[in-house]
């Protein structure tokens, strides 16, 4: 049974492609999976992008090609917070923690984004760490 709070959509794997179930249909995903999901796919989209829905998307790739700074992790941030309130599905008020740190403290090409917000309909938190390559 589909959670219409957030809703179900086809799953897709972590290079954006669809996962099939064993018997070739598509997988679906359904309730905060869905939007953990919404969440990377609308961050992964470039905004502007899709010709029906110029509002849908994100600022993160302008930071492609940037020198890893304290101004570059700081509109990475802010880039991200702008993402977010674009979310219906998140509380108004919901965006509880974005940080940014390096996985691996030598290779400052890579950043990830640690995210914290509370969906509606709920007072528990969803977390997700989003991946940034700067070069």
């Amino acid at each position: 049974m589909t959670d219409t709070l957030y809703g179900a959509d086809i799953f897709l794997n972590g290079d954006g492609d669809i996962k099939l179930t064993p018997q070739d249909e598509f997988k679906i995903i359904e309730s905060t999976d869905n939007l953990r999901q919404a969440i990377s796919n609308r961050l992964d989209t470039v905004l502007g992008e899709m010709v029906l829905y110029t509002n849908y998307g994100s600022e993160l790739s302008n930071n492609i090609g940037a020198k890893s700074t304290a101004v570059t992790l700081a509109t990475i941030r802010q880039s991200v917070r702008k993402t977010l309130l674009q979310e219906p599905r998140i509380k108004e008020n919901g965006i509880k923690n974005i940080n940014t740190f390096y996985p691996d403290i030598n290779d400052r090409t890579k950043i990830e984004v640690s995210i914290t917000v509370v969906p509606i309909g709920t007072q528990t938190e969803l977390n997700l760490i989003y991946p940034i390559f700067l070069a």
